[in-house]
C-alpha cells in the first residue's frame, strides 16, 4: 500500500479512536504499511490542509484557524488527529476531496514559470494542460521558443536492429589490445 492509501483509509474510517497508522514488514522484509509520520512522507502538512479545496465550510475553517506560520510548527500527529476530527464533524467523504495531481516539470513548464512568475505551480500546469490541447499549442511553443516533444513511436523491428551483441558492444566502446 502507499503511503497515500494508508492515509486515506485511516482518515475516513469514522472512528475517532482509531490509532494512526504505524510502519510494519512481513517476515520476508515487504512493507505491508508504510510510515506517514516519517519526516520525508508524502502527507505534508500543507497536503493535508490543500485535500480540502472543495469543501467550503471545512476550507473556510481551516483558512481560520490554520492559514498562519504555527502550521509549521505543529506535529504532525497533532495535525492528523485535528483533521480526522474535522473530517467526521464536517461529514467529508472521500468523494469530495480535491485531487492534486503531481507531474514532472518540462520545458514548457519553467517557460511559463519564467513569463508568469506571479502563477501557482498548480496554476502554471494548468496553463501548460491547456496549451497541450489547444489548436494553437504549436504556435504558442514556437513563440516561446521551444520544440513541441514529439513521442517517438517504437516497434519491436527497430528495438531488434539496434540490439547489439556483447562481442559488437565491447569492440565498438573499447580498444582491445590481444596479448
Amino acid at each position: 500500500m502507499t503511503h497515500f492509501q494508508v492515509f486515506f483509509n485511516w482518515l475516513f474510517d469514522n472512528n475517532i479512536k482509531t490509532e494512526i497508522p504505524k510502519y510494519k514488514e512481513d517476515s520476508s522484509g515487504n512493507i505491508i504499511i508504510p510510515d506517514i509520520l516519517k519526516y520525508n512522507s508524502p502527507i505534508t502538512n500543507i497536503y493535508i490542509i490543500k485535500i480540502f479545496m472543495n469543501n467550503p465550510e471545512l476550507n473556510y475553517y481551516l483558512n481560520e484557524t490554520m492559514n498562519n506560520i504555527n502550521l509549521w510548527y505543529l506535529e504532525k500527529e497533532d495535525l492528523l488527529k485535528f483533521i480526522k476530527k474535522c473530517v467526521i464533524d464536517f461529514r467529508i467523504s472521500r468523494n469530495s476531496i480535491l485531487y492534486v495531481n503531481h507531474t514532472k516539470n518540462d520545458k514548457l513548464f519553467e517557460e511559463l514559470k519564467k513569463k508568469f512568475p506571479l502563477f501557482k505551480p498548480y496554476d502554471i500546469q494548468l496553463l501548460h494542460d491547456l496549451v497541450d490541447v489547444s489548436e494553437e499549442g504549436n504556435r504558442i511553443y514556437a513563440s516561446l521558443g521551444i520544440d513541441k516533444p514529439i513521442k517517438k513511436k517504437i516497434s519491436k523491428k527497430t528495438v531488434k536492429l539496434k540490439s547489439k551483441t556483447l562481442k559488437e558492444f565491447i569492440s565498438g566502446n573499447f580498444s582491445i589490445v590481444i596479448t
